[in-house]
């Protein structure tokens, strides 16, 4: 996986590149920051450009390549950018060494930059360190903290910062990221624009996370769409339409299907694009022959339903097994005549509506609940 060079590489995090870019220009970088967000959004990649622009500018001077391959392809520190990496034992004695560079004469005219990681790992103690050193920080020294969960630092310690938040990427920018990957290695994928969004949409805007499932593949190599589905568990149009075409058959079927089948974010856009293949629509991201398969086999369930069902899925920002089970219950209860049912199928339907205590809580991400009109329109429907 190949690192960024450049702030023009960065993808997804505009705001945040024009940030730093602007106050680099102009000399006024805060001496203390503390970048915070999920893993695998870049912070580290974000940390190292920020040092090499502080000691070697942006020049492409061999001096800056050399530290470049020091600091960033092989993640030790030079001279002038030190990094550490704050242990789970609590990092006191790593936090003395902190406050040793810090303290320590300088040669040169260079600036020096500390780049301390996993800072969440910070006991009391070790935090106590960081917060004497930084009351006054020398005009020369930057101290840039990475933390994935920023509420364990002390708020003595976050207040002398300037805190910086990454979000996770959109889906749009997701796709880009891996695409400039796939074109780097010479990667042969199928169907890249489905294959790509899929493995987007499966990272849920981390970087890192998708970028690792193109690294599964060898320099050069054929990738094929079913490959990328097995090695991430990918949900297939497949693998939900028997669950959609339930709603206006067994009850009991549909309940049975829930129970086994995984739970996976991707359910809610699998069942998005069956709407649009219901509504007349079509639908880009699914396979010519699926698309007429989807048709065929929900002939007799409403695009009505497919709405309630849906509805019912995007009404949780954490959809659980059992979130889908009283989807479905919803959906296929709205348009089914109780009294046209067996008694084991109402009986089925008076146990589901209580089997919160009983069904499996795996857990996944999904959004907030969009309007009908968002989902039509294809706005991304998986964010964090």
């Amino acid at each position: 996986m190949r690192r960024p060079r450049t702030f023009d590489e960065i993808r997804g995090h505009d705001w945040l590149v024009s940030y730093f870019k602007e106050h680099l220009k102009a000399g006024t970088l805060p001496h203390f920051l503390i970048i915070e967000g999920a893993e695998g959004l870049g912070k580290t990649s974000i940390a190292d450009l920020l040092a090499l622009s502080l000691v070697y500018g942006d020049d492409d001077s061999a001096e800056r390549t050399n530290a470049y391959n020091t600091v960033v392809t092989n993640k030790v520190s030079n001279e002038y950018i030190k990094k550490y990496e704050m242990s789970v034992e609590g990092g006191k004695e790593v936090a003395k060494e902190v406050r040793a560079d810090m303290q320590a004469a300088f040669t040169g005219t260079r600036n020096k930059v500390i780049i301390c990681d996993e800072c969440h790992n910070l006991s009391d103690a070790a935090q106590d360190v960081f917060l004497a050193e930084t009351e006054y920080i020398d005009k020369r020294v930057y101290i840039i903290m990475l933390t994935t969960e920023i509420d364990r630092l002390k708020p003595s310690l976050r207040s002398r910062s300037v805190p910086i938040h990454m979000n996770t990427l959109k889906q749009s920018d997701m796709v880009e990221v891996l695409r400039a990957e796939a074109i780097g290695r010479q990667l042969n994928i199928q169907n890249m624009d489905i294959t790509l969004g899929m493995i987007a949409e499966w990272a849920e805007g981390k970087p890192r996370t998708g970028l690792n499932i193109l690294n599964a593949f060898t320099t050069g190599s054929s990738v094929s769409t079913n490959a990328i589905r097995e090695l991430i568990g990918y949900l297939d149009i497949r693998d939900v339409v028997p669950l959609l075409s339930a709603l206006s058959g067994s009850m009991t079927f549909g309940l049975t299907y829930i129970s086994e089948m995984k739970v996976d974010s991707s359910i809610v856009n699998l069942v998005v694009e069956a709407l649009r293949i219901k509504s007349g629509e079509g639908s880009y991201k699914i396979k010519l022959n699926d698309v007429q398969y989807v048709r065929e086999q929900l002939t007799n369930v409403t695009a009505q339903q497919l709405v309630t069902f849906l509805y019912g899925l995007t009404r949780h920002t954490r959809l659980s097994r059992v979130d889908i089970i009283n989807a479905f219950i919803s959906a296929h209860s709205q348009f089914s005549m109780l009294s046209k049912l067996s008694t084991k199928e109402a009986l089925d339907i008076e146990k589901a509506q209580k089997a919160e205590v009983v069904v499996d809580s795996q857990i996944v991400h999904t959004a907030g609940a969009p309007t009908l009109e968002d989902l039509l329109l294809g706005a991304d429907i998986i964010n964090n």
